[in-house]
């Protein structure tokens, strides 16, 4: 359980930004003609934001 208590609320906005990053590369990799890049981009962009998000909402509860 204390591994849970890292996940904060400055470290979840550190994993959105990342995230979001990420899905904005996505759309420069796929004027790049790097469609197969991109598709993996985005789909990690929002894996990264799903993930913080629920290890977030873990932490909030279970304390």
């Amino acid at each position: 359980m204390r591994i849970l208590e890292l996940f904060d609320k400055y470290f979840l906005i550190l994993m959105i930004i990342q995230g979001l990053i990420l899905i904005i590369d996505s759309k420069g990799f796929s004027s790049w003609n790097m469609k197969d890049t991109s598709r993996k981009s985005k789909s990690m962009g929002i894996g990264i934001i799903i993930i913080a998000v629920v290890l977030y909402l873990v932490t909030m509860y279970s304390s």
